[in-house]
């Protein structure tokens, strides 16, 4: 057992005494107690186990069952009311965790107790498990054994503890800790270190070998997006796993010279900052793809995951071998980053030049769908020109690399961008088949099952991008609205609270929460947290309909008529008229808008879960729009 530092003693103080105060609450949960100490999962576990042996339950039930044990000393309480009086509901559960703990049941237990002298008792134990407990007739002796014998039934108990719950976790996967499984398949690739002032190209090394371990099904690899966040950072491994919940982070240096290529990869595990692998790798230039699938079968083999055949023929594809095209590519995808108007441009010279260099440079072309179809989201080009410019490319990429994921996520996200569910539904799924754990697509996938209405499948995938990019502030905030249009309040707040630490200054997370009290009708804190996201972000072409309904509800119409006067006649303005016309409560201009808008082939994404339908959302117009544009014609949001 290690010594504890102060911090730690006052978190496992702290605990106790909550655990103590809230012992008889058999719904105090592990979320509140982390909420409570003010401690992660990570964090908490660390201190317990580091210090008990114990996973965190199995350290709060040993609190709760010695309660139960003084009660059994000190009272006559029927065993279902001392259950009930430490938080354990179930009489047979208390039962079972009784013997597991001390080797008897609580009814052999006050059975010995009114029996036996105390030291006896024990000693009784003890003998069960064939260990020496003679107890010698001298006092100041008896002093000395009692001791002795006390510390011999700690490490029975902690040795029948542990290798229950080792069982425990070995047998079921649905634990509420079910912390070592998920933990220990966990990596996050911190920004490896130019030597020669590249860092393109070093990006490049560290992107090839994120995507060729994001094709292991099995492995949590945090999104590039989240871990970059702690480029050039002063935190330590340990604060990076804890905030990342991974048990391991690689680090590297690349160094590329005279057509020579060096990079150096170490493996350092987050919980005790220990570097448990280090490789160098050397070789020439055009060997890079080859030196980087040997770099990713290495970290495979350490983080005990096997490689399938498939996945294996997978690592083999090289995207191309001509190594200026690859660096042009690098460029173009990092130009893609800041979403301006002009660097999307420049971006996409620098992916013709790739293909100039290589013509079957197939994820060149599937970056360059990217680019024309942020071009047209971005309201910087027509986005009908530029969804039909995003549908062309990526569809040359596949014709260029059937197994192109990122081809695919973009053609899901140009078919949903048309309203075209099932084809952009099969098209991320395919990507997610060849690609597994992208958490962009996943998220987008995420959104598509939402707009379909399929509410619990879209919780259940934004959950998971959530998992592998935790600092991406516009897939929490997605979740978000996941989890409150799938009527999990209680998620939605923990997402709320989690994003509060990160993102304060995201307007997309103030949307979320704007969002958030909408659906719960409550529009004078629905109108504060819209006020604030435009405030982060004035530039909104369409972000003030969210206030100005927010105040037509709370009975100030002035704000919606202004908006309704500014709007011109395009397809998404009379998007917006319908729902500024429903917070004003005039039906029939609301319907009108939105039939208007349905002829010109544009609706809401949202139409199917957006509270600011539900006045007009069981009128037979509003469902034959529904139908139009083949979605299920049903009331989803009461």
């Amino acid at each position: 057992m290690s010594f504890m530092n102060r911090l730690d003693s006052e978190i496992l103080e702290k605990l106790i005494r909550l655990i103590e105060n809230n012992v008889s609450n058999s719904e105090l949960s592990l979320e509140t107690i982390y909420k409570e100490l003010g401690v992660s999962k990570t964090r908490l576990h660390r201190i317990v186990k580091e210090n008990t042996q114990l996973s965190t339950t199995l350290y709060i039930r040993s609190i709760r069952l010695e309660k139960a044990k003084q009660l059994l000393d000190s009272s006559n309480l029927r065993m279902t009311e001392i259950a009930s009086s430490v938080g354990i509901d179930s009489p047979q559960n208390f039962s079972k965790y009784f013997i597991q703990a001390y080797g008897l049941s609580p009814t052999e237990y006050r059975k010995r107790k009114d029996n036996v002298e105390p030291l006896e008792e024990i000693k009784a134990v003890v003998e069960e498990e064939s260990l020496p407990a003679a107890v010698p007739d001298s006092d100041k002796t008896t002093v000395r054994w009692k001791w002795i014998v006390f510390g011999l039934l700690a490490i029975i108990v902690v040795v029948i503890g542990g290798a229950y719950w080792i069982k425990e976790k070995a047998s079921s996967g649905n634990s509420t800790e079910n912390y070592l499984p998920h933990f220990d398949n966990s990596i996050a690739i911190l920004p490896f270190r130019s030597l020669n002032n590249n860092p393109a190209f070093a990006d490049g090394v560290l992107e090839g070998i994120h995507s060729s371990l994001s094709l292991i099904e099995n492995l949590k690899v945090i999104s590039q997006s989240s871990s970059s966040q702690y480029r050039n950072t002063d935190k330590t491994n340990w604060q990076i796993g804890d905030e990342l919940q991974v048990a391991y982070v690689l680090k590297g240096t690349v160094k590329e010279q005279s057509n020579q290529v060096e990079t150096v990869l170490s493996l350092i595990r987050t919980q005790d900052d220990i570097e448990v692998w280090s490789q160098r790798y050397e070789g020439d230039l055009q060997q890079l793809f080859n030196l980087m699938n040997g770099m990713v079968k290495d970290i495979a083999t350490q983080l005990s995951q096997k490689i399938t055949p498939s996945q294996s023929q997978q690592l083999e594809r090289v995207p191309t071998r001509n190594l200026e095209a690859y660096n042009e590519f690098l460029l173009g995808r990092t130009l893609l980053i800041t979403r301006t108007k002009e660097k999307l441009n420049e971006s996409l010279i620098r992916f013709n030049k790739a293909l100039t260099l290589d013509t079957t440079f197939a994820e060149a072309q599937a970056y360059k769908s990217i680019a024309y179809l942020l071009m047209g989201n971005m309201g910087y080009e027509d986005l009908k020109t530029c969804l039909e410019l995003a549908e062309q490319h990526a569809l040359k990429a596949i014709q260029l690399d059937t197994h192109n994921s990122t081809a695919y996520a973009t053609l899901g996200n140009v078919y949903r961008g048309n309203f075209k569910w099932q084809q952009s539904k099969t098209a991320y799924e395919i990507s997610l088949k060849y690609r597994p754990n992208d958490a962009q697509t996943i998220y987008w996938y995420s959104l598509l099952l939402r707009s379909m209405g399929q509410l619990s499948e879209a919780l259940k995938y934004s959950t998971k991008a959530v998992s592998l990019d935790p600092l991406y502030p516009v897939i929490l905030s997605g979740h978000i609205w996941n989890c409150a249009y799938a009527n999990r309040d209680d998620l939605a707040q923990k997402s709320l609270a989690d994003g509060k630490l990160i993102f304060d200054d995201s307007f997309v997370y103030y949307m979320a929460r704007g969002e958030y009290e909408l659906y719960h009708n409550r529009f004078d804190k629905a109108l504060k947290e819209f006020t604030k996201m435009e405030q982060l972000n004035p530039n909104m072409k369409y972000g003030n309909v969210s206030s100005a309904f927010c105040a037509a509800r709370l009975g100030n119409p002035a704000p919606t008529r202004t908006l309704l006067n500014k709007m011109g006649n395009q397809a998404q303005d009379f998007v917006s008229k319908s729902m500024l016309y429903a917070g004003l409560g005039q039906k029939d201009s609301s319907l009108l808008c939105l039939e208007k808008a349905a002829s010109m082939g544009r609706i809401s994404s949202e139409i199917l879960v957006t509270p600011m339908y539900r006045a007009i959302r069981k009128d037979p117009r509003f469902q034959s729009v529904l139908k139009q544009f083949g979605l299920p014609a049903s009331a989803t949001v009461q």
